[in-house]
């Protein structure tokens, strides 16, 4: 036996928040078309509304890893594993796991547990799961995680091997704790895009409605294996517009509005009943090139001269009030291991922008296309018009094409756009996670580049500490170079929350996770 794993020990200050809602009675439950069993008692029920800026396209976490989705999504559908507000790896559908060989980590899973359909949960779920993932025809964003595996082996109904591509150390982290499992006969039986619309998972909660554009419902899973929640039934509304988004907090419509925008957290302090949770998340803000078409940036002197033309702390201070941190030449922030503190920013120097311009050969400049959400990351789009214009002051014609978020990502995940995207990423708090997201292999992946490939495979493949951290340094100060994205900051997680709900508090990474932990009080 190489490793015996229970929880991977990354400890991050966190602000917690005392935030609370209230109570309203809601309609007889009905799970993904199925009437739910165990009807909520005769009364009032506990409802929690959410307000989010960007609608959900699809419910299924398997295809998709934005975190509007994931927000909703990881109250239906489960993991093997699972981490703790300071990102300390938990048992969940798996109750323990080694790794029994270098390329090999055996899960033992949770006996006894059902999807709301009523399949059990078991190593067959688990390798199938997996399997619709890694298919050759599959466009999945999980096969990022999913390109560790080599293949899934059932060794009896709640055992499961992972065979990996090479030593993966962290294997666990990397892939485990993120990728949900899902139902083998229902997804077989009524199809992908059945699925993506009415899903099924083992989680807490149940879909009850979904009316696009407007709301989602979940309400308390009657047979869930875990802890039952406190809260009845979950209400997700989408509010695009800021303004709109925390008029209805102001109101008394919402209990929580994700998203907050700086502009508005006065306003929002300024009510006895409210509050603002702020603390600096673990979500990286950065344009992003795309090389893989023809056009000036597939130059590294022209990615260089575009970071140097950018102010960051510009944008920190006018833009987001000061929300925000400046990342320092790396897509990382101090709650990832392998954050390199001695790394400095690109300065903002234009003079240097239009000296490394004239010798890439465009003294002159030339059209550039950025591409933006608006409302999916914390002032998105006013932050692309600013850089569009401080670019202009270079000699690049900077323009800003607007869109909403699902085909934003259509067209990012064609890779033939472009060839600038403003996005903001994060993952697991390893510098080596992080970085993987620019292999080659990985569908998000815009500036293919060899030698990084080879940096990126020896800092997940490494097994000694030392060694590791050596190597990710090397890949840190390539990154920085080699310059594929355009470094602004790191994003601070800011929501508005209602003083009707108890003993909330947000994870470092923003995900939004409602427990048995979690209460309300009061009527509305």
């Amino acid at each position: 036996m190489l490793k015996k794993q229970t929880m991977f020990p990354l400890v991050y200050v966190l602000v917690a928040a005392m935030v609370l809602v209230g109570c309203v009675v809601q309609p007889a439950p009905s799970a993904t078309g199925q009437q739910a069993e165990g009807q909520q008692a005769m009364g009032a029920e506990k409802e929690l509304v959410i307000v989010q800026g960007t609608e959900p396209w699809t419910m299924d976490m398997q295809w998709v890893t934005a975190q509007v989705i994931v927000n909703v999504g990881n109250h239906i559908q489960q993991t093997l594993l699972d981490y703790d507000h300071s990102m300390t790896l938990q048992p969940n559908l798996a109750v323990s796991w080694e790794q029994i060989e270098p390329t090999v980590w055996q899960y033992k899973l949770r006996e006894g547990v059902e999807f709301s359909n009523g399949e059990p949960f078991n190593a067959e779920q688990v390798k199938f799961s997996f399997d619709r993932v890694m298919a050759p025809d599959s466009d999945s964003m999980r096969k990022g995680e999913t390109r560790y595996v080599s293949s899934v082996e059932i060794v009896d109904d709640l055992t499961v091997n992972f065979h990996t591509n090479g030593v993966i150390p962290l294997f666990d982290l990397y892939v485990t704790a993120k990728f949900p499992i899902v139902p083998q006969s229902y997804i077989t039986e009524h199809g992908s895009e059945h699925f993506a619309s009415n899903p099924v998972g083992t989680g807490p909660y149940v879909l009850e409605e979904w009316v696009k554009d407007d709301h989602i419902t979940l309400r308390k899973n009657p047979n869930y294996w875990g802890d039952e929640p406190e809260i009845d039934v979950l209400t997700f509304r989408t509010v695009p517009d800021i303004a709109s988004r925390v008029a209805t907090l102001l109101a008394g419509e919402a209990d929580l509005a994700t998203d907050l925008q700086p502009a508005t957290v006065q306003e929002v302090e300024n009510r006895e009943d409210l509050s603002v949770v702020s603390r600096p998340g673990m979500r990286s803000v950065f344009l992003l090139f795309n090389t893989k078409i023809d056009t000036p940036v597939t130059d590294r002197r022209v990615r260089q001269a575009i970071n140097y033309a950018v102010d960051k702390d510009a944008i920190i201070e006018n833009i987001l009030d000061g929300f925000g941190k400046k990342l320092e030449g790396q897509v990382l922030s101090e709650e990832y291991w392998g954050y390199q503190a001695a790394l400095e920013a690109y300065p903002y120097d234009p003079d240097k922008a239009k000296e490394l311009l004239a010798e890439a050969g465009y003294p002159d400049g030339f059209d550039l296309r950025i591409v933006s959400p608006r409302g999916r990351y914390m002032m998105d789009a006013e932050i692309s018009q600013a850089v569009a214009g401080q670019l202009k002051e270079v000699g690049i014609n900077a323009t800003v094409d607007t869109l909403e978020w699902g085909v934003f990502s259509e067209e990012q995940y064609s890779h033939e756009g472009g060839p600038v995207f403003l996005l903001g990423y994060m993952t697991v708090p390893d510098a080596a996670r992080m970085l993987s997201i620019w292999h080659s292999t990985h569908p998000n992946d815009q500036h293919p580049d060899a030698k990084f490939d080879e940096l990126s495979d020896a800092a997940i493949n490494e097994t000694d500490v030392d060694a590791r951290r050596e190597i990710v340094k090397e890949a840190v100060e390539y990154f920085r170079e080699d310059a594929p994205v355009v470094f602004l900051h790191q994003q601070y997680i800011l929501w508005g929350v209602h003083d009707r709900v108890q003993n909330f508090a947000p994870f470092p990474d923003g995900r939004l996770k409602i427990d048995a932990s979690i209460d309300v009080t009061e009527d509305r």
